[in-house]
């Protein structure tokens, strides 16, 4: 069986638009925006959540549900851990099914390191950014240890690590 990685834009993404009847799509990405659409895509403030109740973002929820009620492993990448509407069935993947999960971002949030700590079950393994390499976080460190040398939080880096 192949390997597959599904990625999920619950909040939307920069290539995808509403036209004036409503009608939804996504366009190769451009510098101009195009005559007549409308981004979609859920920016951080007071109406965020509300957002989230709304197409396609809602149908993109409940697909992303679907896949991590099932799901064998987690990849985070710069996720914060600050969706309550996201993140519970992750959680309990990871806590009460011991799913593995990795989370790589330039700064954890203390909100993911809370979730790391208390919630991301046995196997679970953190990157962020440090002045001297990558800050590692696991089971035996959960307040961290230093790698010195490679940014493993970045993309390129940890493809290259896990060998994709």
């Amino acid at each position: 069986m192949a390997r597959t990685v599904t990625v999920w834009k619950v909040h939307g993404s920069l290539d995808w638009f509403s036209d004036p009847h409503g009608g939804v799509m996504s366009l190769p990405m451009t510098s101009e925006l195009p005559d007549g659409l409308v981004p979609l895509i859920v920016t951080p403030g007071v109406s965020k959540y509300q957002r989230t109740h709304d197409e396609p973002f809602r149908s993109a929820i409940q697909g992303a549900d679907r896949v991590l009620s099932a799901a064998t492993a987690f990849i985070c990448i710069g996720y914060g851990f600050r969706d309550g509407h996201i993140h519970p069935k992750l959680m309990t993947r990871c806590r009460v099914h011991d799913v593995p999960i990795l989370v790589a971002a330039r700064t954890l949030t203390p909100e993911a390191k809370d979730f790391l700590k208390n919630n991301a079950g046995r196997h679970y393994l953190a990157l962020e950014n440090h002045d001297e390499g990558t800050m590692v976080y696991n089971r035996d460190s959960p307040d961290g240890i230093v790698v010195i040398g490679g940014k493993y939080w970045e993309l390129p880096a940890l493809n290259e690590l896990i060998g994709f």
